[in-house]
């Protein structure tokens, strides 16, 4: 019932930027909407850290936000 929901119902695509190993937005999204509206971008591969961390506290501040810069740009290129 919250506007989110709404958005991504709506939405025609839904990009999906998964981080965990365990893909436990990507299992409810496809539950959500049908499949083939969604473009799942796997960013473990991208940064090829943190696949073992849960808690995102266990990696410091500073290096989380370097590797979400990182992991942002090359997101946008594969958008393109």
């Amino acid at each position: 019932h919250s506007t989110m929901a709404r958005w991504v119902k709506e939405a025609d695509r839904v990009v999906m930027i998964d981080g965990c190993f365990l893909i436990c937005l990507g299992r409810i999204l496809k539950n959500f909407i049908d499949e083939e509206r969604i473009i799942h971008i796997d960013v473990l591969p991208l940064h090829q850290k943190f696949g073992d961390v849960f808690l995102y506290t266990d990696v410091p501040e500073a290096e989380r936000k370097e590797v979400a810069q990182q992991v942002a740009g090359k997101v946008l290129a594969e958008l393109k």
